[in-house]
């Protein structure tokens, strides 16, 4: 076959936003309901009998099913945002360098999701506001993360404003949804913890409303920019040369 037939072949991925959805906020459900079984399991036959079903799912755990899902939909989130930056940078866009920290802020996310590097600011922020009666700030890396949500939200706001309104709708949508979970009721679950030591009904339904709050948050997001790319970027060709 010479170059010129070569030439004529066309490869087509088709890419359904409807259907992503779906799937992601399906595979959500089933990770949340997973959870909840495996921790009833444990109350009824005890935590020995049950404890790698509960360590496998348990959302509040880490290096397990929900950790990796969750680093899948934050490293997708960082590649779509990858390839909108290329796709600005080329139509000659102002905010190319906005989609590229967003990019790299959501593969930081997607890294810290299974290392868990936030929690390494919570030794040097106890020094600094104690150990004792912290209540909503009992984990306290929520002090330096909201100075950084502070000062992100001022970055990004000229950003968000040039954006249509319907994508902007989105955009914020989603990080409310994001910060439900992950500031607000993980300010609530260490309040439960202090109190309880991180035991009982009440700390697991919060800790699972949060995990499932930041997953929805991020599957909206990633809705949200394919929403972007089908309405300023609906079609995309790669071309591989040697």
């Amino acid at each position: 076959m010479n170059e010129q037939n070569l030439s004529a072949i066309r490869s087509r991925f088709l890419i359904k936003v409807d259907v992503v959805t779906r799937t992601v906020l399906t595979a959500i459900g089933a990770l949340a309901i997973a959870s909840v079984v495996s921790h009833g399991l444990a109350e009824l036959s005890g935590y020995d009998r049950t404890r790698l079903l509960v360590r496998m799912f348990d959302l509040d755990a880490e290096r397990n099913l929900p950790t990796v899902f969750t680093m899948m939909l934050l490293c997708g989130a960082s590649a779509l945002l990858s390839l909108i930056s290329l796709l600005e940078c080329q139509r000659g866009s102002r905010y190319v360098r906005r989609w590229a920290v967003l990019s790299a802020g959501f593969l930081v996310m997607a890294l810290d999701e299974v290392l868990s590097l936030h929690e390494l600011l919570t030794l040097p922020m106890r020094g600094v506001l104690g150990s004792d009666h912290l209540g909503v700030l009992y984990f306290t890396w929520l002090v330096p993360a909201l100075a950084l949500i502070v000062a992100l939200a001022l970055y990004f706001v000229s950003f968000l404003r040039a954006l249509h309104t319907a994508d902007r709708g989105r955009f914020l949508v989603s990080a409310a949804i994001y910060l439900a979970g992950a500031m607000g009721m993980e300010a609530l679950g260490g309040a439960l913890a202090e109190g309880d030591g991180a035991r009982g009904a009440l700390y697991v339904a919060c800790t699972t409303v949060e995990e499932v709050l930041e997953m929805a948050g991020v599957a909206w997001f990633v809705r949200a920019l394919l929403l972007y790319l089908r309405a300023r970027f609906p079609v995309v060709c790669v071309e591989v040369r040697g």
